[in-house]
């Protein structure tokens, strides 16, 4: 968004949303980037930092676009706008490795906690069978413990 929005203030000094647009894509992106950093890890989080260093460098060939503008230096800032989207374009490119990257490590991840969850599920199966178990023996021992008096009151009964 931002490239966008310095490219329209170029070509319309006078577009006060262009302004407003930039302005906020430069902090958003500042934002995001630094959240990134500490939310990613091994090589994405890398990138990410690759990415924000790049945006930092590029920060000042911001400036001077916008500085250019606001002096009426058209065709100068044009030059400069082609300069701030070569290192646009890097950094679009490292933010699609990144993402390559963040999505080759959700995928480790669920794979990884796939297995931990069947091994939870299977331990809980067996925890559940060995309770049921259990439960039918201590029933057959209570039954038989039940039956046992009434079995030799029957017989009792019959040989009267």
């Amino acid at each position: 968004r931002a490239g966008i929005a310095l490219r329209t203030l170029v070509i319309d000094p006078q577009d006060k949303m262009a302004f407003t647009t930039f302005e906020e894509a430069r902090k958003a992106f500042t934002a995001k980037a630094s959240q990134s950093r500490t939310v990613n890890s091994g090589k994405a989080g890398a990138l990410m930092g690759e990415a924000a260093a790049l945006w930092a460098e590029a920060d000042p060939i911001k400036t001077r676009i916008l500085q250019l503008v606001q002096e009426g230096k058209r065709d100068q800032a044009m030059l400069a706008v082609g300069e701030d989207s070569g290192v646009l374009r890097e950094i679009k490119q490292i933010l699609d490795e990144a993402r390559e990257e963040q999505d080759k490590e959700l995928a480790a991840f669920i794979k990884e906690n796939r297995e931990t969850i069947f091994k939870g599920r299977l331990a809980d199966s067996a925890l559940l069978l060995i309770g049921i178990t259990g439960m039918v023996v201590t029933a057959l021992i209570v039954f038989r413990r039940i039956l046992r008096p009434l079995d030799r009151l029957v017989s009792a009964l019959t040989t009267m």
